[in-house]
Parts: C-alpha cells; sequence; structure tokens
C-alpha cells in the first residue's frame, strides 16, 4: 500500500521553469498539494515467512507479525520489517520505530523511527482490514561488542513523543514496547 500525494502546478514554457503557486496571502505553496490518493490491495493478503505476534494498540492499530535477522555484524545495516494491521481507520499521524535497546541503558544502540512505509502510507490512510509491510533499516555500530542485544518496537505521536499504550496476551505490555526477540552481534 501506498499514499501519493495529488499536485498541481503551471510551467513557464518560455523558459522551462515551473511557477511556485502561492496562497491568498503570497505564503508559497512549493508542492501544490490538492489531495491524496491511497492505492491498497482490494483483498487481505497474508504476510509471507513472517513471526506472528498479536500486540493492540490504541487507536485501532494491531501488530500482526515482523521479519527480522537474528545474525548481524558490526558496521552491517539491519532490516526489520514490521507488519501492521488496523482494525479501524486510525485518528493520529503515528511514527513507528524499531530499537536494539539494552533495558536499563539511556539511548538505543541503533534505531530508525519513521511514519509507516518512509513516510508514503501514513497511519491515517489506514482502513480497517489492510495489511502493512513496514520496513526499517539501521546500521549496527562499528564498536559494539559481540553479544545478544533486544530487539522492540512500537509507535508514537511525533508531536509529543508519547508511545502508544500497546497490549498483548498477558496485558499492557512494560513501556509499551513490543519485543521482537534479539539480534545476535558477531566478531569480526
Amino acid at each position: 500500500p501506498i499514499r501519493y500525494q495529488v499536485q498541481i502546478g503551471l510551467l513557464d514554457t518560455e523558459i522551462h521553469e515551473r511557477l511556485i503557486a502561492s496562497t491568498g496571502d503570497g505564503t508559497p505553496l512549493d508542492p501544490a498539494v490538492v489531495g491524496a490518493v491511497s492505492v491498497v490491495p482490494d483483498e487481505h493478503q497474508e504476510a509471507p515467512d513472517a513471526l506472528t505476534v498479536d500486540v493492540a494498540f490504541d487507536d485501532g492499530i494491531r501488530l500482526v507479525g515482523y521479519r527480522a535477522p537474528e545474525v548481524a555484524l558490526p558496521g552491517s545495516t539491519v532490516t526489520v520489517t514490521l507488519i501492521w494491521s488496523p482494525t479501524a481507520t486510525p485518528t493520529h499521524d503515528l511514527v513507528a520505530f524499531v530499537h536494539l535497546w539494552q533495558p536499563g541503558d539511556p539511548v538505543p544502540l541503533a534505531q530508525h523511527d519513521s511514519r509507516p512505509r518512509e513516510g508514503w502510507f501514513p497511519t491515517l490512510a489506514w482502513r480497517a482490514g489492510d495489511l502493512i509491510e513496514d520496513t526499517h533499516e539501521f546500521a549496527i555500530p562499528r564498536d559494539l561488542e559481540p553479544g545478544t542485544y533486544p530487539l522492540w518496537a512500537g509507535l508514537y505521536r511525533p508531536e509529543d513523543g508519547e508511545r502508544l499504550p500497546a497490549s498483548g496476551v498477558q496485558g499492557r505490555l512494560l513501556h509499551d514496547l513490543v519485543p521482537l526477540g534479539s539480534l545476535h552481534i558477531e566478531a569480526h
């Protein structure tokens, strides 16, 4: 699924440049976005080769699966795919994240935070029954010591950084973080 922006504009054919549109008070609109179109599959599809989870977030969002490597090297790039399935159209524009984080540490060791599908399919465009594969890539620090580190995922509101409440089978998840297993960092 993806959400395209619909833009309009004019081209000055003599100088071959695009003219900048503006609002009535002169504020430039570059680009002039007049709407959006979501392109999604007609029928529900299953995510192949994904590990299953069942975590419910506030705002009608469920994390139903993920794909993540089990092993990585320092300095390598890791790709984690989160698979979302809303039960309703969300009412907030949210940021999804994947963190390689050791509980108790003040900051993640590595991370990737972005609006779903790198902003190409924001949560406000989701509909009940959609299946959204949301890929997150991040670099493992070159100086990270070999060992096993936990992976976590979640959602937050970008305006205040507040995480969306997340609940699993056992109830509310600690720190509203979804555990995605571990990533073993091998020595070079």
